[in-house]
């Protein structure tokens, strides 16, 4: 990634994560890949782990964290190093084939802490006499909440219409279940009381293999019903976690105002 991301690029950096987020999510509801993100550093399953050593998240972690303010070049530096960990982070989870809503919202997250520690070090450097490299870090968060808006515009809400399931495979199955139980329960009365002489050897035997066919059959239909209902949960679950990210990138694009200008 090059030294210096101009506006154009970051917009466009937007555009394509915004859209790739976009098809996995509202693409196959049930074969998008999926990571776990924030802090989890016993599994090392978060962006960039590994990048910020054993004590941190990552290296954007590590940075935001260990900041102090130091002399103007070094106070500068820091807002250059944690302005391009955060774009390493947005690299990776563009790249990697695991893009998936938590680590959008895990990368939000990150945006708000990354433009809170810029803002903090664009004072510091007012306070050093360094008030062109202040403007420069107002700069780098105008470029960030630029890469934001532009995923922004890029993710549209999700329509969210319920697939009415049909019923009768549940309703027929438990039916079937319960014939054949009432045809077990004969069977068995049958043998302990004697009632009818019907039930002979070939009788008794077709008895049994209703019941078990009755059983089996619904079983599987009463099963297709569960799996259907599941799938349509997890797929309105699904447009209802990308719809509360829309909101939250919606938030974060209208974040910042040119106030940050000190």
């Amino acid at each position: 990634m090059v030294e210096d991301l101009t506006k154009a690029f970051v917009r466009e950096i937007g555009r394509n994560y915004g859209k790739a987020v976009s098809n996995h999510l509202l693409g196959d509801a049930h074969s998008t890949p999926y990571r776990r993100v924030g802090s989890n550093r016993a599994t090392n399953t978060h962006l960039g782990a590994g990048s910020g050593g054993r004590n941190y998240d990552n290296l954007l972690d590590k940075l935001i964290t260990t900041f102090v303010i130091k002399g103007k070049l070094a106070t500068f530096n820091s807002a250059q190093n944690i302005y391009m960990a955060y774009f390493q982070l947005v690299k990776e989870a563009k790249t990697d084939g695991l893009i998936d809503a938590q680590e959008t919202i895990y990368l939000i997250q990150q945006y708000y802490r990354a433009i809170s520690k810029l803002d903090e070090i664009s004072k510091a450097l007012i306070e050093l006499d360094a008030n062109d490299k202040s403007q420069l870090v107002i700069e780098k968060i105008i470029s960030m909440n630029e890469f934001i808006k532009s995923l922004d515009e890029n993710l549209k809400y999700a329509k969210i219409e319920e697939n009415k399931i049909d019923s009768f495979s549940k309703v027929f199955g438990w039916s079937s279940i319960i014939f054949s139980i009432i045809i077990s329960l004969i069977i068995v009365l049958n043998f302990k009381y004697n009632y009818y002489n019907i039930f002979e050897k070939s009788g008794l035997l077709i008895a049994f293999l209703i019941s078990v066919i009755g059983v089996t059959l619904g079983w599987i239909l009463i099963s297709s019903y569960n799996k259907k209902q599941t799938k349509e949960q997890n797929r309105l679950k699904k447009l209802r976690l990308f719809n509360e990210l829309k909101d939250a990138t919606s938030k974060a694009a209208n974040s910042i105002n040119i106030s940050v200008k000190h």
